[in-house]
């Protein structure tokens, strides 16, 4: 890139003139003026301080101002330039490597160095005379590289918002790697048509899994589909999706769901009883590769930064319904490690009866299953206490959970460590 640079100094004139070319139409006739003033000391290259390694800065009024290079010494291939951010007055080498080119001219540069032969670019970039446009020829005239072929797309949502790097509200492909698997995303752009915008919903992540098993299903015949269009969609896409060879069978792994409660019930139960809880699953599901302990961490750590990134949502969002749904779908929770004991001592004699029958039934039994819980529960209630079912149930979220409702009891009792239970029960 940094040849590129040279290029770029070099023909800073015959990119003006470019650009003028193709943005001037575009502007109204006060907006004019404005553009050929501002070209008159603009330079195509930005410089990163060497006093505060910053390359622009964001002003009060959330204008982004870049270190613009100020002028170009061709025989010593030096450049000056004056930081927005701290002040500073300062000269680099063009090989100094602290150097970057214009987006306008950085894409074009890209495209030669690369040999790029397909690029999809926003909307806003493609229209006439927009960014693709001055890109092309620019990479023609100072690169001698014919370019590649123009696909436009819709832009990429954020949740309700537009993602923009202008405006600071983006969320980068590596952000999403730290949050979930990399064929979801492929999967979310690829099954949208181009000229369609995508709206990227960080709490959605987990019906995304489910749109890409259930692809994954159609694509091996484990489950069919009468729409034949639907289809032959799935056919075509889903090999796109994959990162690596294509798996002659359908490989298994470890539900999103069990994912998120094990991740949750971190603070109660060692890695290594997580382990074997994720352990007994695969086992029981005939997985054909059981992950390693490493492999397991590596999931929970992703989990676990997707429900943070959820946490911020709900923590953001003012509608009182919605954060209670995102809570509810996500089945996002947390164990007090001690019991309130002002809970305790408000509960009821049936309340207290109730748990300890409970506590009894865990006692005699192991390895029990999620609906002769949830069925037990039910029948303590009705037969041996006589209240409303769902005030026992409550009973049993406020002593795990701390309040009154959680995900579904009968899967979250069973999947907790019956050691654990039986000291919680223990009142």
């Amino acid at each position: 890139m940094q040849e590129k640079i040279r290029i770029a100094l070099k023909n800073t004139d015959k990119i003006k003139e470019i650009l003028r070319k193709y943005i001037l139409p575009t502007l109204r006739e006060v907006d004019k003026e404005e553009f050929i003033e501002m070209q008159k000391d603009w330079m195509p290259v930005m410089a990163i301080c060497e006093k505060c390694n910053r390359i622009q800065h964001r002003d009060n009024e959330e204008s982004i101002k870049p270190n613009r290079v100020k002028e170009y010494f061709g025989d010593k291939e030096v450049v000056s330039y004056v930081c927005e951010a701290c002040g500073h007055n300062g000269k680099l080498s063009i090989w100094s490597g602290r150097l970057k080119l214009n987006w306008r001219v950085d894409w074009p540069a890209k495209w030669a160095l690369y040999k790029t032969t397909c690029e999809p670019a926003g909307k806003d970039h493609s229209v006439k005379g927009g960014a693709y446009d001055t890109g092309i020829e620019l990479c023609q005239e100072l690169y001698g590289y014919v370019g590649p072929v123009k696909v436009p797309y819709e832009w990429l949502r954020l949740g309700d918002q537009d993602m923009g790097t202008s405006k600071g509200h983006i969320f980068t492909p590596k952000k999403y790697l730290e949050i979930a698997d990399p064929r979801i995303y492929r999967t979310i752009i690829l099954r949208t048509n181009p000229i369609k915008h995508i709206t990227f919903r960080i709490e959605e992540i987990s019906q995304y899994y489910d749109y890409y098993e259930r692809m994954e299903n159609i694509y091996y015949n484990i489950e069919k589909t009468e729409d034949s269009e639907e289809n032959m969609f799935f056919n075509c896409i889903f090999p796109l999706t994959q990162i690596t060879d294509i798996p002659e069978i359908k490989l298994k792994q470890l539900p999103l769901k069990l994912l998120t409660f094990l991740t949750q019930v971190q603070n109660v139960l060692s890695i290594d009883k997580l382990y074997e809880k994720a352990k007994t699953f695969m086992e029981n599901n005939n997985f054909e590769n059981v992950i390693t302990i490493h492999e397991f961490k590596t999931l929970l750590t992703q989990t676990k930064n997707w429900l943070e990134e959820v946490k911020k949502i709900v923590e953001n969002e003012k509608d009182p319904k919605v954060k209670r749904e995102i809570i509810r779908k996500v089945e996002i929770f947390t164990i007090p490690n001690e019991i309130d004991k002002i809970l305790i001592k408000n509960m009821d004699e049936k309340q207290i009866k109730g748990v300890r029958i409970l506590k009894e039934y865990f006692e005699k039994n192991d390895d029990l299953d999620a609906d002769s819980v949830q069925n037990k529960i039910f029948t303590i209630a009705k037969k041996d206490l006589v209240i409303p079912p769902r005030k026992f149930f409550e009973t049993i979220y406020q002593i795990i959970l701390g309040k009154k409702s959680g995900p579904r009891l009968g899967p979250f009792l069973s999947l907790l460590d019956k050691d654990w239970l039986l000291k919680r029960f223990n009142i």
